[in-house]
Formats: C-alpha cells, structure tokens, sequence
C-alpha cells in the first residue's frame, strides 16, 4: 500500500518527458436536490446530447443547466440508448425502458415481467435490433422491434462476468469457459484465435473501427490490430496501472485512450506508443480517485462518476491548467512565461516552474587488469584454460586439484583480480515543480520582460529577476510600474504615493529625479506613440515628455471621479483613450477636456494587464481598450469571463488567472477542438395545469394562454456560457436582448391569433443555432367563437318569435309578453356591446374601456328605441314587421 501511494504521489509528475504541457481542462457537476446521492454505475448521452445517468434511485438525465429525475423500482445499473433514441435501462429488478408518460415526464415501464429470473442486471447493451442482458446465471435477448424476450443458462461455464461487443458479435466472459460467443440460444468459442484466450475486462475500439484496446482481469493491456494481439508495454507506467486496478476504457483519438482506474483516477495513454500521457487523480484536479463510470460524449469529454459526483474532462480543449504542480502557495496575482520558463506572482511572493530531472543509478563492477607477473607465468597453465568449454563442469575436481597443486608452488607471487565500481545513469523521467525564489515573501502584482530581463513588482519592492534570484531595486511597495523601451526607464507608482524613475539601462539601476518630492496616488501608466509617457491618478490624468532626467514638457486633464474608480488609459493611434466605471473618455487636447464617447454600462470588467495593455470584457467577449486586430487565440480569451490577469508571451500565447485561482494557458490557435454545440430544440411547453409535447399543431386556449417554452441546447464545457433571445411573430417584429435565462420563456397572457415562435442561441464564440419555428394558435374562449355567437342569434330570434306570438294571443298572456319583450330588449342590448367590447374594447386601462362603453351606448341608443317601438307594438304586430324596419322607415306613407 506504501508503494502505491508513492507512485500514486510521484507518476503524475514524471510523465511529461518533452515540455511542461499543464493538465486537462475539468468541469465538476453534482445533482441537484435530496433525492439522489452521487451512487451513480453508469454514464451514457442520448442522440440529442442529454446525458443520462444509472444512480441507486432511479435515472438522472442533464443537459448542461438542469437535473431532471426519474423514479424506478430499484436500482439501475446499466444504461443503452437505442438508434430510435430511447433508454434502455438494468437493475436490480430487471431491465426495461424510459416512456413519456401523460405528463411528459420520462417514466419507467418494465420489459422483464415475463421471466422471472430477470433479477440484478448488471450490464446491458444494444446490437442491432437486439437489446442483451445478463445477471450471474442468465443472458436475457430482447427483441427491440417485436417484444419477444429469450433466456439463455449457461450450463457448463459458470457465472457470467462481463458483456462485450467485438467485431459485430457479442460475447460474454465467463469464469470457467473464459470468453465466449452469444449465437442465438447458444454459446459459443471464438471464432477469432488472438482472442481465443483471453479474459478481457473491457475491449474498446479505436478511431476507424479497426483497432481496438483490450485490457484484461489480471490488469494487462493488449493492442488488436490487423488480426494480431499484441501486448501494450508502458514505457512510464513504473506500476501505476496495475497497482490502481484497472475498470474501463475509451479510445478516443490515434494517440489517446483514456483508462479508469479503481483507486488511481483516470490514466491517459497513448495505445500505440506505449506512453501514459497524462494522469487527472486528486493531485490533478479530480475530487476523487475511485472511479464508479466512465463515458465519452460527442464532443470527446471524457466524463467520470465517483463519490463527489460527476467531472468531466476535456482533453482536446486548446488550454491547460497550471496551477497544479507541486510547490506553488498563496493566491495567484500575476505571471509570465520569460525564456521558456514561467514565473507566477502570487500573495507569498514569487515561483518559478523547474525542472527536475530523475535518474535510475545503476553499479556496474568492472575488472580492473594488472601488469603482467613474470614469476606466475607457467606454460602449463594456458592450455588448461583454454580448454574449458561448455562441459568444463564435468572435470571441476579435477581442475580444482591442479590448480592447488600450482597455486601451492607460485601463491607467493599470484594476486586476485581488482574491479573497480562504475555508475550508470539512466534518465528515467522529468518532472516539474514550483520553486520559490527567496526575498520576495508578499504580494507580486506585475510581471514585465525587456529583452532577456524579468522585472516583477509588489508589496516587498521592484526587483529583477535573474538566475532565479531576486535582485532588489526598491524596497518601496510597487502599486504599479511601466517600462518604457524608449527611455531606457521604469516608471513606478508607490503605495507611500511617491514616483519613482529608475534607469535600467545603466548598471545597478539608479534611480532618477525626477519628480523630487512630487506625490499622487497613481493607477496606472503607459506610453502614447509620442514616447510621452501618461499618468492615470484618482482626480487627473496628465503627461510628461523627458529628455534625459528632465521634464521638458507636460500637461495635465482633471476627471470627475467621485467614486474613486480605477481609471487605466491606452494609446490607440493618435488618440488617448481612458477608462473606469463612468464611461470610456478620449483626451481632446484642443480645450485640454475629456470627451465621453461610450458608456461602460455592458462592461463586465476591465482590467490593467502587463505591458500597459487594458483589457476589456464586454458582450461575452475580450478586447483591449487600444483595438488590436482580432485573432484566434484573442477570441479564445472569450472563454473566460471571470479573469482577473491576463498576459502574453513573445509565442503570442496568453497566460490568465481566474477567480478560482486557476491558472491557464491558450495555446491553439486553431478553434476546432471548441464544441460547436449541440442542437437547440423545444423540450417541453408547461401551461397552468399542464405539460405538453412537441407538436406540428398546438393549439391553446385563451383562459389558459399562461404558457412557459423550454428550450435545450445541452453544453458541458462549462466556457460557452449559452445565451438566448426570441421572437413572437404576431405579437411583435424585434428580437429579444440576449440572456442565459431565455431559455424559458414566459407568456403570461397572448390574445387570439396565430403565432410563431423563433429563438436562437449564441455561445461565447459568437456561433449561433436556431431551433426549428414553433407555431400555435391561441383561441378565444367559448363564448367569444361563432358558434357561440350564432347560437345567442338564434336564441334571440327565438325570444323575439315568442314574445310576438303572446301578443296575438288572449289579454291574459300580455303580461308575460311584455316581460318576455324587455328581456329580449335587454339580451339584444348586451349581446351587441359585447360584440362591440370585444372587437374595439381596450384591456390596458379600466377608463378607456369605461369611454368606450359610453361611446358603444350612444351609439346602439337609437336602435335600442326603433327596437322598443316594434316588440312592444300592438296585437297585430308580425315577426315580418321587425325585418321590414327600413322599408316603414323610408316610406312612411304606406301605413
């Protein structure tokens, strides 16, 4: 156990062998809610990128944002997706699918009823149309398209141990009959003799679907490749793999195949080469070193359960982390990588990243030969050992008896033979690790490099650092310091207020007057293209021109800074350019005033980088204050929004620290190791009472029209930072605002019509997606259809037909005929102002519907009395009178 944990300490830092190539990118993800523990057997992603996990509790499935959960029986063990992409899932109750149930909630229907047995499925997977499950004693076939179910019992070959796919066959491993195939109700013995003998723990096949890693029960990892086996040698191993126990396996890449271990993590090696080429354990980054599952997702994460939860490791992202190797303390603050070599500043002074070559001595003993002694140089002698051959034992007594008969005679003048102790070394390894450099003991904020020199500044002083020593300049604390290439100068600010002018040009740096006992708080300084050199403090900002040590000319611009906001200024051709929290300002040097030219409102950050570059984070995107021309590795910069240092190298590479105080280095210029992103689909639709499916024809009812979109765009990496907006045509013409919560949107309220419904996402690169159009229909409520409206005509002329058949009959029914006429008057009154609010009225203000009711009164008031007049007319009147109105209107003289 010793061993291991030393090799367990010591690997990771021996396997990088050509350069210090930093570690994989992690994202950590733990469920959500009390429900679910982080118990989880089993990690697949569905066709759509969903991930789907096997927990003790059920199934919990996660795109990116949000956990959802699935209840089942018992346990689950083993996932499969099918090519129609449902999930299939083994447990302890047996093995079944995930079903929408009338919810639209994933529920579990179980498939094992019919056999008994089905009990503690511990692996399944899908071949074909063919779903195979096994437990200890039986193999279960599942006929995907038909439902029909086969049990297979091993007789002879003892309990099952694994399910493997190889080849287009499936096979089982078994602990007395070793690997054997599934044909039909059958097993049987390969048919492929490399294979024939073995007992794999897992097979996984290579890029191309020819190779494949095969990695057995007693740890040994072979490569098949053209129908030949052979045995995979770890040139670095040193007995990590087999001492960590090896579980499953995925290769992903020509050259990296990623290993689970039981109690080592997760090794990445090289199949081909023979090479571990990274190890993530808990000295890496993963929060534990025992690995429950393993999966790959489509964009080649490699994703691991353990007992913290979920990581997911991106080992194809164009940057890696360097905060990991040993000897590093204290928050970091700043860094630089100088002639290859990187120092970071942290709040415990200064690192640098060494070498630290291992060697394997090995002693040699060499025969040292001696003068040749005149008096021991018998004849008799050569012949006897020279004739010493491959059966010269069978004489040895003989030969024994001669030699001490000569021996006798001469041992006063023989010597025994003299060897000599060589060492061979043997360079076994190289490791990296932070050494401190001694006098630097507090916070270092800046780095900058002039040339093959290192200067660094912070609470104990500006040195240079040289050979890894810190050479003092001042011990004064350094707020801020600028190197100016043309003046042969550094420009220093002061915590005590003072600044300072050294001359790094000349031997032992002296320091210059120049501004004698002048002092202001200053932020930040840089240099314009008229070698001036700038000076941002808390109320001005000003300028000085130097010739020598003397100030031959200045000037100076006073700013309103209320707030005492950091203000950092940059030169961007022949304009001076400001910035803090007001606003971004130009210098106007015609009324020696500040012009504000943009507002700072969708600036997240701006920071004061090295060598008086200001960067600016804005629209998910860095930039610097002075625009440079945008490259791929600038854009890759975007990934971050919570830096707080950002720095280049003479290669262009860039160096940021986070908020978490990591440390990261952007090196690929190429993007397409960035995830495009998965497709952006409609999950669901959740009403007041309901939730609905996907569907080419949604209609929703206006008293219900409280309607929730969910929207899905699976990311895992955790740097894209997803964001949305929308468009409802019908309702309104412009697109949305962006935001990360949009992808739920909410209508509390839509009138009747037709809608479509158009949303897009955007990631931090600028890619866009667009999700298929969703178009629905909002009706009004029952009573404001046709249907309705025609049946209230009817009733009406019904009520009116009544009223005027009481009036021919006796004087007895006059009385119900009046009331049945200022009913019906009242009805027809009603019935046309609803019509009239409905079609014209105004639901933003009760005043305005209340002037609209008054103008629909006035308006329906002269027909309400030509109304009046004919249904209380006399007996005589006619149902045909009311419909020739107009005709007794218009031609008065008939009556």
């Amino acid at each position: 156990m010793k061993k291991f944990f030393l090799i367990q300490l010591l690997l990771p830092l021996f396997i990088f062998c050509e350069a210090q190539d930093g570690d994989f990118y992690l994202t950590h993800y733990s469920p959500t809610g009390s429900r679910v523990d982080n118990v989880n057997f089993d990690i697949v992603q569905d066709h759509r990128g969903i991930i789907c996990i096997a927990n003790r509790a059920g199934i919990l499935t996660f795109d990116g944002k949000n956990w959802d959960f699935s209840k089942t029986p018992s346990a689950i063990f083993s996932l499969a997706i099918s090519k129609d992409n449902v999930i299939y899932a083994g447990g302890r109750n047996g093995f079944g699918q995930l079903n929408r149930d009338a919810n639209f909630d994933l529920s579990y229907v179980s498939l094992s009823d019919p056999l008994p047995e089905a009990k503690d499925i511990f692996t399944i997977l899908i071949q074909g149309n063919s779903l195979y499950a096994i437990n200890e004693t039986h193999i279960f076939v599942y006929n995907i398209e038909n439902g029909n179910s086969t049990k297979i019992s091993p007789r002879y070959s003892g309990k099952l141990i694994n399910l493997l796919s190889f080849e287009g066959n499936v096979y089982v491993t078994t602990t007395n009959s070793g690997m054997q195939r599934i044909e039909g109700t059958k097993l049987m013995n390969p048919t492929n003799q490399a294979i024939k003998n073995l007992e794999p723990n897992f097979i996984c096949t290579g890029p191309g679907g020819k190779n494949h890693l095969i990695s057995t029960v007693e740890h040994k990892l072979y490569l098949y490749s053209q129908n030949k086996l052979k045995p995979i040698k770890i040139s670095n191993d040193q007995g990590y793999l087999a001492e960590s126990g090896i579980q499953e396996g995925i290769w992903f890449s020509d050259s990296l195949a990623a290993i689970s271990t039981l109690k080592g993590g997760i090794v990445f090696i090289d199949p081909v080469k023979g090479e571990i080429k990274e190890i993530i354990n808990y000295q890496t980054g993963l929060p534990d070193d025992e690995i429950f599952a393993l999966s790959i997702d489509q964009n080649f994460g490699i994703w691991a359960a353990h007992a913290v939860g979920l990581t997911r490791i991106s080992p194809a992202f164009p940057f890696k982390n360097f905060n990991r190797y040993p000897g590093l303390n204290g928050k970091m603050l700043s860094a630089r990588n100088h002639k290859g070599k990187l120092y970071v500043g942290t709040s415990l002074g200064v690192y640098f990243l060494d070498e630290v070559r291992n060697y394997n001595e090995t002693v040699h003993y060499v025969e040292v030969p001696e003068a040749p002694n005149k008096e021991v140089e018998v004849a008799t002698e050569e012949p006897d050992s020279k004739s010493r051959g491959i059966f010269s034992f069978l004489k040895r007594d003989r030969d024994r008896k001669d030699n001490d008969i000569k021996s006798s005679k001469k041992s006063e003048k023989s010597s025994s033979p003299v060897f000599q102790a060589q060492i061979k070394r043997e360079l076994q390894s190289i490791k990296y690790k932070f050494q401190k450099i001694e006098g630097i003991e507090s916070k270092t904020f800046q780095f900058t490099s002039v040339g093959n020199r290192l200067f660094c500044g912070g609470l104990d002083g500006l040195f240079e650092i040289t050979n890894g020593e810190a050479v003092p300049i001042s011990k004064l604390p350094i707020r801020y310091f600028y190197i100016s290439k043309n003046h042969g100068k550094i420009f220093t600010s002061t915590y005590t207020d003072e600044l300072k002018v050294f001359d790094y040009s000349s031997e032992g740096l002296p320091e210059l007057e120049v501004f004698g006992d002048y002092k202001d708080y200053v932020q930040h300084i840089f240099e314009d293209h008229q070698n001036r050199i700038w000076f941002c403090s808390t109320n001005d900002l000003y300028w000085i021109k130097l010739r020598g040590d003397q100030i031959t000319e200045m000037d100076e611009y006073h700013i309103e800074n209320p707030y005492f906001y950091e203000t950092y200024g940059a030169a961007s051709g022949d304009s001076i350019l400001f910035i803090n929290e007001s606003g971004i300002y130009t210098a106007r040097e015609s009324d020696k005033s500040l012009v504000k030219i943009k507002s700072t409102s969708n600036v997240d950050r701006y920071l004061a980088g090295a060598d008086g570059k200001v960067w600016i984070h804005t629209d998910q995107k860095w930039s610097t204050l002075a625009q440079e021309k945008t490259s791929h590795k600038l854009n890759l910069l975007s990934l971050f929004k919570n830096i707080n240092y950002i720095t280049a190298d003479n290669s262009e590479d860039y160096w940021v620290i986070t908020d978490n105080n990591d440390l990261y280095k952007l090196t690929d210029p190429n993007q397409s190791a960035i995830p495009n992103g998965y497709e952006l689909y409609l999950k669901d639709i959740r009403t007041n009472s309901d939730v609905l499916p996907p569907s080419p024809k949604l209609v929703f009812d206006q008293q219900n029209s409280n309607l929730i979109f969910e929207f899905v765009q699976p990311e895992y990496s955790g740097v894209l930072d997803i964001q949305y907006s929308y468009k409802l045509d019908g309702l309104n013409t412009q697109w949305s605002e962006w935001s990360s919560n949009y992808n739920e949107i909410n209508f509390p309220y839509l009138p009747e019509g037709e809608y479509t419904l158009r949303v897009k996402s955007r990631n931090t690169l600028g890619r866009i997606n667009q999700a298929a159009p969703v178009t629905f229909k909002v009706i009004p409520p029952y009573w404001k259809r046709a249907w309705f409206y025609a049946l209230e005509f009817l009733a009406l002329a019904l009520l009116l037909f009544i009223s005027v058949k009481l009036k021919k009959l006796d004087n007895k029914y006059r009385l119900v005929s009046k009331l049945l006429a200022v009913l019906t008057l009242i009805i027809i009154i009603e019935f046309i102002q609803t019509v009239a609010e409905n079609e014209f009225g105004s639901q933003s203000s009760p005043v305005l519907d209340f002037i609209m009711q008054v103008l629909i009164a006035l308006i329906i008031l002269p027909f309400e009395g030509v109304l009046r007049k004919y249904i209380f007319k006399g007996n005589n009147v006619k149902v045909s009178d009311v419909i020739k109105i107009r005709n007794k209107q218009v031609n008065p003289k008939t009556k």
